[in-house]
């Protein structure tokens, strides 16, 4: 979920945007951007925390797309 879902808000293209970054961030580094031990810790993590980078052990992805899924 986009932030603006986890608060309840009115949500746009914006929330697919999010959407899209989160997936592409799991298929690179096969852990997902926000997690915790239970939903409540995940949403939480959605509103509060930054993913971990994603320069992960011995795979190498360019600092383009880097950039990209960062932003």
């Amino acid at each position: 979920m986009a932030p603006e879902q986890v608060r309840g808000q009115t949500v746009d293209h914006r929330a697919d945007i999010f959407a899209f970054g989160a997936v592409l961030y799991e298929l690179l580094t096969g852990e997902r951007a926000f997690g915790g031990e239970t939903p409540a810790d995940t949403l939480s993590a959605i509103l509060k925390d930054d993913p971990p980078q994603l320069a992960v052990g011995a795979t190498k992805i360019p600092a383009a797309l880097q950039r990209v899924v960062q932003r």
